[in-house]
């Protein structure tokens, strides 16, 4: 130890006669370091970080797939929910949950807030006890209850009961009864998607006037369970397998064409961020590894310019594992100096990245830099110091000591074909970074560019609710009215244009794009024509197709007289005209959605308008559309298109609707350009990292190159002027050390190239319209780099066709 705490004093003194040597090594480490500290974060927090529940590591999720195509379409209907609980061996408990928005009415305005209605079984699954009072009780799940009961977030206890520790038993009032608060969740708890509310499941049912047992093929609840102590999941898929068997052969209508099945709460949560991750952590370590090649050519040309003096302690006495040790700690003090910096730039990033997320980011995702994340920094450090200060030191110690005790001979070791394969190795790298960066950014420039098949320009969207006890299909009058007078109130607005709504709107709502539904239709010959696959039906106003910018294509717009005493009417898609009926008008025609078996009213089709996206990548195969008049419910989305800025227009549209009605909350208020962006966040956010990560580890080989150039022409000094002395001309020089330059670059992208196309392939599912070989791409990262490159060795290269041969010569 004593040795050890010597090498370090003398480190420590070594670096500090080289700050500047010291400084550019630090500060590379710590990018490197700092960047990789900040992905690992991440990665931790999403992906590695224990959920804030009992045993995580029990819970799942259940969802509803197809038998055909196993493509998950559904969540779980009550019955089906109650019959897993009662007849499974394997789980301790399930709870289901459908999440919504409910408004909180007080003496000011109507608040919006985020609400879920839950079975009993859904605090027992997660197993965090409330902070006051208790979760619901089975027999507050029951028909004919007491059922109106609530659990508050902490945040809501705070904010509409100022914390009072009395707040039990007191009474919440919303628009759609009143809720007696039986207890306060613990803070940071907000299961799902940061809920603020919780009643339960029953509650919902008694107001709507619906039975539990009344449709099995509603499913639309989640549901998540814990399995029992020792129970693995493919045991638990088997127990719902034989449960799903005997639904099958019990309710044939409703539950023959579908299976349950099984994934991890984390799958659930994080399952479709993870190759996002992935991706960023593979990046980081691509840019720490050319870091790494960086500073062990920075290294290996220091510790060959103290060759003389390495030789002379050796001559002395000093072993080689003397050397090797002190120049090992020289690295690791190194590293850790870089760790250090980097840690404070991995904090900084950490703290930046919500504010990079335009969506609010699950409760239990903490991100933090703590004490996994401080000992992964420490560990890092130290590996890096080892691996960039291994061959450098490996070298040191096979020093020819009679060579390099001469006179003069300061610097005349020679690094062999080190410092070329570790260039080599940055080009290659820093060109596979590149290629996955370039193609990122291409697919979010094709997204960006995609005809959403309506006009977002100048358009504000928002949402708002009403609500009515009883059946939603009989109180379809009172709802649409309700959507009337909202709709008068906004065309009184200054600047308005035009206004309509619609209970899904595009890039917006609960439209759940896996949903494959049956689509029927009646032919030319009254014959029911079937066709199944991914479909949307929206209950629309009048002028919700202009206010969009949607086209009119064929037929009529839906008008105020299409109420519920009249026949059933439809506007289509033109993609959906020309599936259902190639060739033939379709205007006439009768067509109806069988959800589940459950077959809605034939429809006649008025109209036919242009097809619609509904998210970037997603348009359904079929889209209908019918009248709010004849087939609506209580939450509406209005849109309101304006002549001028409409981010001018939010508060005026917020004032109206909470003067034309106070007991409605109005939320989502957004111009529907700015939806659409935020849409593509995922894809906007990674593809940025990546073309940072990118773009520093081009920085870093550049450095490298540069660096090698002007180490080899320090090193060829009397060769050159020996050169120049015989009659070489400046350009032949420059050509001569460009050229060797160049060929270790070539060599880089050659193996760069064909990293690449390995590589890239695990993109294939993150891209759009972009293929992994694409050639522009290659071409153009391959070419920058090659003219940054060229950039790097032409520097030093001019530096050596300007050499003063008599100079050179008298140096040697």
């Amino acid at each position: 130890m004593g040795a050890f705490w010597q090498d370090v004093k003398y480190g420590v003194r070594t670096l500090r006669r080289q700050p500047g040597f010291t400084v550019v090594v630090v500060l590379t480490l710590a990018l490197g370091i700092g960047a990789t500290t900040a992905i690992f974060s991440l990665v931790w927090a999403m992906l590695l970080r224990p959920f804030p529940y009992a045993d995580p590591g029990q819970l799942v999720r259940l969802r509803t797939t197809t038998r055909q195509s196993g493509v998950a379409v559904r969540e779980t209907s009550l019955p089906d929910l109650d019959d897993f609980r009662t007849r499974n061996h394997t789980f301790v408990d399930l709870g289901g949950y459908v999440e919504r928005y409910v408004d909180l009415l007080g003496d000011g305005a109507a608040e919006s807030a985020s609400a879920a209605r839950v079975t009993p079984g859904f605090f027992t699954v997660l197993g965090v006890p409330p902070l006051l009072g208790r979760t619901f009780v089975p027999d507050e799940d029951r028909p004919g209850g007491d059922v109106h009961k609530a659990v508050l977030s902490y945040g809501l206890w705070q904010r509409r009961f100022h914390g009072d520790p009395g707040v039990l038993n007191q009474t919440l009032r919303t628009a759609q009864t009143t809720y007696t608060i039986v207890g306060v969740m613990p803070p940071g708890f907000g299961f799902p998607n940061r809920t603020e509310l919780w009643t339960t499941a029953q509650s919902g049912l008694a107001l709507t006037g619906t039975d539990r047992y009344e449709n099995r093929a509603n499913r639309g609840y989640r549901v998540i369970g814990r399995m029992r102590p020792g129970i693995t999941l493919p045991q638990a898929q088997s127990d719902l397998d034989l449960i799903d068997s005997q639904l099958q052969r019990e309710y044939p209508k409703t539950n023959s064409d579908f299976r349950t099945q099984l994934i991890t709460l984390r799958e659930s949560e994080v399952g479709a961020i993870r190759p996002y991750l992935l991706l960023l952590s593979g990046a980081v370590a691509f840019v720490l590894l050319i870091g790494c090649a960086n500073l062990a050519n920075m290294q290996l040309a220091r510790t060959l310019g103290r060759s003389r003096e390495l030789a002379l302690r050796t001559a002395l006495g000093a072993k080689r594992s003397a050397i090797l040790r002190q120049l090992l700690v020289e690295s690791v003090l190194l590293a850790l100096a870089g760790g250090t910096l980097g840690l404070a730039l991995a904090i900084a990033g950490v703290k930046l990245f919500p504010n990079l997320v335009p969506v609010p980011l699950p409760s239990w995702m903490r991100l933090q830099v703590h004490g996994t994340v401080l000992v992964f920094n420490l560990v890092a450090s130290f590996l890096v110091g080892i691996f960039f200060g291994i061959a450098p030191a490996w070298q040191a110690t096979r020093l020819h000591l009679q060579e390099n005790l001469k006179e003069g001979a300061k610097g005349s070791a020679s690094s062999g074909y080190l410092r070329p394969a570790l260039l080599v190795l940055e080009v290659a790298t820093a060109l596979v970074l590149l290629v996955g960066a370039g193609l990122m950014v291409r697919s979010f420039a094709r997204l960006q560019r995609i005809d959403p098949g309506f006009q977002p320009e100048r358009l504000l969207t928002f949402q708002v609710s009403t609500f009515r006890a009883g059946k939603y299909k009989e109180n379809v009058p009172f709802y649409a009215a309700f959507h009337r007078r909202i709709l008068q109130t906004l065309e009184r607005l200054p600047g308005v244009v035009s206004v309509g709504g619609a209970n899904e709107v595009p890039f917006l709502g609960q439209l759940n794009d896996r949903s494959l539904l049956t689509v029927a239709a009646k032919g030319d010959t009254e014959d029911v024509l079937r066709q199944r696959g991914a479909a949307s039906v929206s209950d629309v106003m009048p002028g919700y197709f202009s206010t969009f910018g949607i086209p009119l294509l064929e037929g009529r717009d839906f008008r105020n007289d299409d109420t519920l005493d009249r026949n059933m009417v439809v506007i289509v898609s033109r993609g959906t005209a020309e599936q259902l009926f190639p060739g033939r008008p379709a205007l006439g025609r009768q067509i109806r959605v069988e959800f589940d078996n459950d077959p809605d009213p034939w429809g006649t089709i008025v109209g036919v308008v242009g097809d619609v996206k509904y998210s970037a990548q997603i348009a359904p195969a079929y889209q209908l559309y019918y009248p709010d008049t004849q087939y609506t419910g209580p939450s509406f989305h209005m849109a309101v298109r304006f002549r001028g800025d409409v981010q001018h227009f939010a508060g005026a549209v917020r004032q109206a609707v909470a003067q034309a009605e106070p007991t409605v909350a109005v939320r989502q208020v957004k111009p529907m350009d700015l939806t659409i962006s935020d849409s593509l966040w995922q894809q906007r956010l990674w593809g940025l990292l990546l073309a940072a990560f990118a773009g520093l580890a081009v920085v870093l080989a550049a450095v490298g190159v540069y660096g090698v150039m002007s180490y080899s022409v320090s090193q060829r000094t009397r060769e050159l002027g020996i050169r120049m002395a015989l009659g070489a001309q400046p350009f032949s020089v420059l050509q001569l050390v460009a050229g060797d330059g160049m060929r270790l670059v070539g060599s880089g992208l050659l193996l760069g190239l064909i990293a690449a196309l390995a590589l890239t392939r695990l993109l294939r599912r993150l891209l759009y319209e972009i293929t992994t070989t694409d050639p522009w791409t290659y071409v153009g990262v391959s070419l920058a780099l090659l003219t940054i490159a060229f950039v790097a060795c032409w520097i030093p290269a001019r530096r050596a066709a300007r050499l003063d041969p008599l100079a050179a010569l008298r140096q040697e």
